[in-house]
């Protein structure tokens, strides 16, 4: 059945296999594999290592990395002791590819890699109360965040705002 997920046991604390149900057509498409990405991780909530083996083609790479790792995602800052779903014990995910030697294939799972966590971070922000992300401290982050990607940031300040007519952003910050 399509999404569906069923353990064979290793031997003690070994690796297991988990095995994920696909569409009978052969054929999967982008979309199957990423929601079999994000099952395999919710199913191994309490496991420390993934390895996953989806996908032939470097978009099938992709889609089961961006899977994983979306579907790793979780917003913990706020909660409280009463929270009772912990953030995945999840440190690593490993992506078995058809060629290890394949250069572009590592390159394509290093990218969605990083445009996952940019997406991240991007839940982390839009999941943040303004009074704790206000936006000076905002513009903090995203310009470390952007300058360590060698990325050249200019912050507006409300004079610049005002110049520019964004009067819609002055109004909310």
């Amino acid at each position: 059945k399509p999404g569906a997920a069923r353990f064979v046991d290793g031997i003690s604390d070994g690796p297991v296999l988990l095995l994920i149900g696909m569409p009978d057509s052969g054929a999967f498409a982008l979309d199957d594999i990423r929601k079999a990405g994000a099952a395999a991780v919710s199913r191994c909530h309490n496991r420390t290592g993934l390895a996953l083996a989806l996908g032939a083609t470097s978009a099938e790479m992709v889609a089961a990395v961006e899977g994983a790792l979306l579907g790793s995602y979780r917003f913990v800052d706020f909660k409280g002791s009463l929270f009772t779903q912990p953030a995945p014990a999840l440190t690593a995910i490993e992506t078995l590819v058809p060629n290890p030697t394949d250069g572009a294939a590592t390159w394509t799972v290093a990218k969605a890699t990083a445009a996952c966590g940019a997406a991240m971070k991007a839940r982390d922000w839009v999941n943040t109360d303004g009074a704790t992300l206000s936006p000076e401290v905002f513009a903090t982050q995203a310009t470390a965040l952007l300058e360590d990607a060698g990325i050249t940031v200019e912050v507006w300040d409300e004079d610049r705002l005002r110049v520019e007519k964004c009067g819609g952003i002055l109004g909310v910050g």
